[in-house]
């Protein structure tokens, strides 16, 4: 035990003094974080703010050109453009602005067409309340002089082109639901006093004439023989008159809140299956990316340490004395977890504290795994190092465990989803990432940061690292071995 603490010791003298190499482990990662968090998130705030223009033309000057972009401009997907160069646009103007290419989309409201709803819409209300013969078919006749027009760029994405048009159809459903909505809440009293007369005249004069009935026959009853024989009321039934629309009226409102008072609500969750594809925020998955990273990069000190005891000669005055290769080996290890633990504390510190404060996104949050967390850590931690053991070993200089080192880290680190998330990556790169320790290390933190997964989760992933640094380190000792 006492050799261990000795070469831990002499580790951590030769690490101190190695000030450029500290500056790689803890200051890069830094700096990689901020940088590409920033730039990252400016990039993600353009593409999701970013509002598409939309020359807008309202002919109409009614209800349904009013509400149309009133809906586009709620929408948050379109800069709704009515005047360019301070100049009012016109037909015209929006269809030359289009077609120079300053813009992609138009979209025009033609005159006369709000009341050309309405009255398509009463005429459909109407039907409605008589017979399939009386029916009025004209309102089958569409006139494309009361439509909604729609201008493209001719070069203008087909996609985009959908998108609009699926927008603006939306939009326009909704208004017309409105418009018969309140169209059939206008008529209806109207139509119902119509369809309500004529049975109810009948019945009156039905009840009228029973009456006059009944009263000639109780005063022949009374009167006997002094009632006239021929005696008999010829009242001629008078004309009805009875309009009940204002109390049908007043027993039916329409309610003006249908358009904001939806019957069925939507709630955004997020799905808990553990099967399921992550999509992290940039917090959730720089953070881990960028100490991972940083971890792998310990492959230059650590390689180099290594091929500096042996071209000084430091290994061989050491095994004079009764220290064994595993005990040296022991000691580095025990050196560099340490770092690499430190550099994903300082990652986390980072993550929850100064990220947010920079650029106003959600702090990190570590879930409430604790023991998936520092076990996660060590794994990756155990990884880097036995990377680092392998370059060490088989490189013959500097140079080459540098180069080749670094060149190493970047292409896992790529693969591992350091820089773009897998799930980002196209399905072959996904399928051949799974090789990268570094996707291993990222999948545990992921899961645990951003499903609050517990070790039942990760133990693959766990595995799959603990593994790779047995391996690496068995390599590393009989590689060592048999070149001595």
């Amino acid at each position: 035990m006492k050799q261990l603490f000795a070469v831990i010791k002499k580790e951590y003298i030769q690490i101190i003094r190695d000030i450029p190499g500290l500056i790689i482990l803890f200051l890069m990662p830094l700096i990689l974080i901020f940088a590409v968090t920033g730039t990252q998130e400016n990039a993600f705030k353009k593409l999701y703010d970013n509002k598409a223009d939309i020359l807008f033309v309202d002919n109409d000057h009614e209800y349904l050109g009013k509400t149309i972009e009133e809906g586009l401009n709620k929408s948050g997907y379109f800069h709704v453009i009515k005047e360019v160069g301070g100049v009012t646009l016109d037909t015209t103007t929006a269809q030359r602005e289009i077609t120079s290419g300053n813009y992609q989309v138009g979209i025009v409201i033609n005159k006369g067409a709000t009341q050309f709803a309405r009255s398509k819409a009463v005429k459909r209300i109407q039907k409605s309340f008589v017979s399939d013969s009386n029916a009025d078919t004209s309102t089958n006749k569409v006139l494309n002089d009361n439509n909604i027009s729609i201008y493209f760029d001719p070069t203008t994405r087909e996609s985009y082109k959908n998108a609009v048009t699926s927008s603006l159809e939306r939009l326009v459903q909704s208004v017309e639901i409105k418009m018969i909505l309140s169209t059939f809440f206008d008529a209806l009293p109207n139509e119902l006093n119509k369809q309500l007369q004529p049975p109810v005249k009948k019945f009156l004069i039905g009840q009228l004439k029973d009456m006059e009935q009944v009263f000639t026959d109780e005063l022949k009853k009374r009167m006997g023989n002094n009632l006239p024989s021929n005696f008999k009321i010829n009242a001629q039934p008078r004309e009805v008159k009875f309009d009940i629309t204002e109390d049908i009226r007043k027993g039916i409102k329409f309610n003006d809140d249908l358009e904001n008072d939806n019957l069925i609500s939507i709630a955004q969750k997020n799905a808990h299956n553990e099967n399921a594809v992550i999509k992290p925020t940039l917090i959730q998955n720089n953070v881990p990316a960028f100490a991972l990273f940083a971890m792998f990069f310990i492959v230059i000190p650590l390689a180099g340490s290594l091929l500096a005891e042996r071209k000084d000669g430091t290994y061989n005055r050491i095994r004079t004395l009764p220290v064994t290769y595993f005990t040296i080996l022991w000691g580095k290890i025990a050196v560099y977890v340490t770092i690499c633990l430190l550099q994903l504390i300082l990652m986390i510190v980072v993550g929850m504290y100064f990220l947010p404060m920079i650029y106003g996104i959600p702090a990190l949050s570590l879930g409430s795994h604790f023991v998936a967390l520092i076990l996660a850590a060590f794994a990756s931690a155990f990884a880097a190092i036995g990377f680092g053991l392998l370059v060490g070993t088989f490189s013959t200089t500097h140079s080459q465990a540098g180069m080749f080192g670094a060149f190493m880290v970047l292409i896992l680190a790529i693969l591992g989803g350091i820089f773009l998330p897998v799930y980002m990556m196209p399905k072959p790169m996904q399928v051949v990432s799974i090789i990268s320790p570094l996707r291993w290390g990222i999948d545990s933190f992921l899961d645990i940061f951003v499903r609050n997964a517990g070790l039942k989760v990760i133990w693959l992933n766990l595995t799959r690292m603990f593994v790779f640094f047995i391996i690496a380190l068995m390599l590393a000792a009989l590689t060592f071995v048999k070149r001595k």
